[in-house]
């Protein structure tokens, strides 16, 4: 094994040479270079320029938000030549990604990070896409066709006051494009060293003059990685998507948009499950499958000059099938929005929504038990929010508060009050103020879920201890109370520096309560139980920054650096632990430069800090891309991934003991062509 890797890694030394030496012959001549306008980098004063939605649930310029808000654009996706959505956000500021195996990830913003992420919202065209079994993201069933995204949308901080519960320390929005801006036919196919084959095909047609419909699907196959004790890890997996999307402007005031898409996945990966009463844990092969979809509407309509009302409804259907537990679930939502400018000074938006979700959940005895096997659950919301412009185009205040009533904890109230002075065109300054909530997930108020397993001798003289982590109705809402400065300045105008502040605070984290150990069976015992409870018995704060600059070198050279640091002063049963999975530095510094001949040369350096509470090591990766356009519709790129070192572990799982896969180097090769 240790040759295999010397081989792969010997290879891999190589490509980079080849890389760095193409890339730098090839900056290094001047000539003309032909440009595909579809495919150039945004200027500075177009990325400052970019209409944002999600930070204030309407459209606004990036520069104008008090907010700290990082966009990915379609073409920044293109050329950082990855395949999965948590692979495009490793970059950004204050996000922090990190790969558990080949298809699970953890991917949180600020902090608090997990497999089941639980103080982050995530969004598809607005429609939430987090569990409320874990209160997480499944990244592994959301594999949209990248280059059917126009951007994401990530802000850092609450959202809560516009978009609810869960919107705690950050919200990421990813947007498809308009089925108008993909017409005619796209192919893109690629394979490599791990992402054995990655296919993806739509096409776009436009019905008439004011309606256009694209259809599309992808499928990929993933190789197995190894485990961090180079043994095969036997995570590879199979998943394929399929939708659609219908844009029509029945008028100048009015528009209406219709999606969907299916999915279905088959995957592997090693787990270590508990057989009861004995012997312990036992590494198992299982195999989760996956499959689902869902339909979204959304019609629009601006009734005058200073109005517009937006009514949006989807519906969805998952199955999620990990051996041991089985979960089906259905959800249904509808949210009417009203933007309103009553005088030149206000600018209104507000709304209604109702969500219902129903679930049913078969259990293993071995690993969890639901005594509850059916569920439903509805949540009424309601959000106001005004800017007011103080000093037009120099000083505007906001306030915004979101009511809910959820089945779990009752009604929950979060305001916030944010404030953007403008003293100049290349100075922005912005302050804000806000209470967000994470309510409890299904777990947390009725599962009992076996976590560990004590050899006998612990508890018991003779018998094993199993402990039992079991979910309570007393389980409350995690409060966050966040404090948020940023300041935007373009020195040059090649350069932007975006800086950003936070300390949070920190009410009725989740921890557990050790009880009083029992025996499973009073007349026969085989083991001993010992309960653990979830109880909010954690507090504390967290502080940080995140600095993300932009420099535009030449016209065909830009460069990108970002750092992010957070630090946690946290008390309770579960402090530790929560903190340890966070990185308390990170940097990435991202080059991007157009190249004679129709090529691109793209390469990304990222630092990652150390993870304390699983004890895994800081390490430092580099990402490389050579594109190449022959033809103005066609596109061959090849990439290289985690190029420095031999391969390294990013994650550990918390609550289920999934296996850790190393994170070796790997090639993927690539051909995308519009007709």
């Amino acid at each position: 094994m240790n040759n295999q890797r010397q081989t792969a890694g010997s290879r891999m030394n190589g490509f980079v040479a080849a890389c760095l030496l193409l890339g730098a012959a090839a900056a290094a001549r001047a000539g003309d270079r032909i440009a595909v306008d579809q495919l150039r980098q945004l200027t500075l004063e177009e990325l400052l320029n970019v209409e944002v939605t999600t930070a204030s649930k309407k459209e606004q310029r990036l520069s104008d938000t008090a907010a700290a808000v990082s966009v990915l654009n379609g073409d920044d996706i293109r050329r950082l030549g990855v395949s999965t959505i948590p692979e495009a956000l490793r970059g950004l500021p204050g996000v922090d990604v990190a790969r558990l195996n080949s298809h699970r990830w953890g991917v949180s913003v600020r902090g608090f990070n997990d497999i089941f992420a639980n103080k982050l919202l995530v969004m598809v065209d607005g429609r939430s896409v987090y569990t409320p079994l874990f209160s997480g993201t499944l990244w592994d069933i959301h594999d949209l066709p990248l280059e059917d995204i126009e951007r994401i949308e990530v802000v850092r901080g609450p959202g809560a006051s516009v978009w609810g519960a869960n919107a705690v320390n950050g919200v990421i929005n990813i947007i498809t494009l308009p089925a108008h801006q993909t017409e005619g036919g796209r192919m893109d196919v690629g394979g490599g060293t791990l992402d054995e084959f990655a296919g993806s095909l739509r096409y776009g047609i436009p019905v008439s003059d004011s309606t256009s419909v694209r259809v599309f699907g992808k499928y990929r196959q993933h190789a197995e990685m190894e485990d961090v004790s180079g043994g095969p890890a036997e995570d590879d997996y199979r998943a394929g998507t399929a939708g659609f999307r219908l844009d029509w402007d029945p008028s100048d005031t009015a528009d209406f948009m219709l999606s969907g898409r299916g999915f279905s996945g088959e995957y592997s990966e090693k787990v270590d499950l508990l057989s009861l009463p004995g012997p312990g844990y036992l590494t198992t092969v299982t195999s989760p499958n996956s499959s689902g979809g869902h339909a979204l509407g959304r019609w629009g309509r601006r009734i005058d000059e200073t109005s517009r009302v937006e009514l949006q409804s989807y519906v969805e259907f998952n199955t999620f099938d990990v051996d041991w537990l089985e979960e089906e679930r259905l959800n249904f939502d509808v949210a009417l929005t009203h933007r309103w400018q009553p005088t030149e000074s206000h600018d209104l938006n507000w709304g209604v929504g109702y969500r219902l979700t129903t679930d049913r959940i078969t259990e293993s005895a071995d690993t969890a038990s639901y005594p509850r096997r059916e569920r439903t659950d509805r949540l009424f919301s309601g959000f106001v929010q005004d800017d007011y412009a103080a000093i037009p185009d120099v000083l505007t205040l906001t306030a915004g508060v979101r009511f809910e009533d959820n089945d779990y904890t009752g009604f929950e109230i979060q305001p916030t009050l944010r404030a953007l002075w403008r003293p100049a065109e290349e100075h922005s300054l912005w302050l804000a103020g806000s209470r967000a909530v994470r309510t409890p997930s299904r777990s947390e108020s009725d599962a009992s879920i076996n976590i560990d397993y004590l050899p006998p001798g612990t508890v018991h003289p003779v018998l094993p201890g199993v402990v039992v982590y079991s979910g309570t109705t007393e389980f409350k809402s995690e409060e966050l109370w966040a404090f948020e400065a940023g300041y935007r300045w373009q020195p040059l105008p090649s350069l932007n520096v975006d800086a950003t502040g936070f300390f949070n605070l920190y009410e009725m984290l989740r921890g557990s309560r050790p009880g009083t150990p029992f025996p499973n069976d009073p007349l026969a015992p085989s083991y001993v139980v010992v309960p653990v409870t979830a109880v909010n018995d954690t507090a504390g704060n967290t502080w940080g920054g995140e600095l993300a600059a932009v420099w535009q070198a030449t016209d065909i050279w830009q460069w990108r650096l970002s750092y992010s640091y957070i630090g946690f002063d946290l008390r309770g049963s579960d402090a530790a632990a929560t903190s340890g999975y966070s990185p308390r530095h990170k940097v990435s510094l991202l080059s991007r430069l157009d190249l004679p001949g129709n090529l691109e040369f793209d390469s990304q350096l990222r630092f990652v800090d150390e993870l304390t509470a699983p004890a895994i090591p800081s390490y430092v990766t580099l990402d490389l891309r050579l594109g190449w356009h022959p033809l103005e519709d066609l596109e061959i790129s090849i990439s290289g991934y985690n190029l420095l070192g031999g391969g390294h572990q990013e994650f550990a799982s918390r609550l289920i003991r999934y296996i850790p896969s190393e994170i070796t180097p790997s090639v993927f090769g690539k051909v995308s062509w519009r007709f």
